[in-house]
């Protein structure tokens, strides 16, 4: 459980969740705050519990490539502070199974893009909405460094489970789904997004609930 002195930063950590909820006219559910991404269980653990790009680690968990499907988007400039903000939900999905249905979804993100904090032509290649944040910024060879700070675990509900296509009479009983705040900085330490990466119930994953 999150400590009163991290709690603070947990929830702000959160704010791109919990904006879509605000989007969706929706409550937020009850989120749990984990110690550490050692008491994830696998294979959510392998898949959230790291320092690198998460475009990658998935595409060679699922072995696929993966594509971008954007959900819902906003955006906030601010000339008189420099300042260019795209708010991003999506879903990446295996891009060879994106026609067949709901096990083609591999994460749900929810991303505040810095877009001032980097170069035009990545600017232009994130606004297109066509692939990928990660995959963005390894083809544009920019340097990122990932600081994944939380790590939580939510219940399956219905507005998670719609988005990321999942059909809640599958779910097992006392089902969670797990995921993590991931902050991504450039090599001079500017915040280049602030992501929270939520993945999808895997099945046979032997899943059980957190006391």
């Amino acid at each position: 459980m999150a400590t009163a002195d991290n709690a603070s930063s947990f929830e702000d950590a959160l704010q791109p969740l919990v904006s879509y909820y605000s989007r969706q006219k929706a409550k937020v559910p009850s989120i749990q705050s984990l110690p550490s991404g050692s008491d994830l269980p696998q294979p959510y653990r392998k898949l959230l519990w790291h320092q690198y790009n998460m475009t990658p680690t998935l595409e060679a968990f699922f072995n696929c490539s993966l594509a971008l499907r954007v959900l819902d988007k906003s955006s906030a400039v601010d000339h008189a502070r420099s300042s260019d903000v795209l708010s991003r939900w999506v879903l990446l999905v295996d891009e060879a199974k994106a026609d067949t249905g709901p096990a083609c979804v591999r994460e749900f993100g929810a991303i505040n893009i810095l877009l001032h904090n980097m170069p035009e032509y990545v600017r232009a290649a994130i606004r297109d909405g066509v692939r990928p944040l990660g995959t963005i910024l390894i083809e544009s060879k920019i340097e990122q460094r990932h600081t994944a700070q939380h790590f939580f675990a939510m219940p399956p509900d219905a507005v998670l489970l719609s988005a990321m296509e999942v059909d809640s009479k599958l779910v097992a009983p006392h089902c969670l789904l797990y995921g993590r705040c991931n902050s991504i900085l450039d090599s001079q330490g500017h915040t280049l997004a602030q992501v929270v990466e939520v993945i999808p119930p895997i099945p046979d994953a032997g899943i059980e609930a957190i006391s």
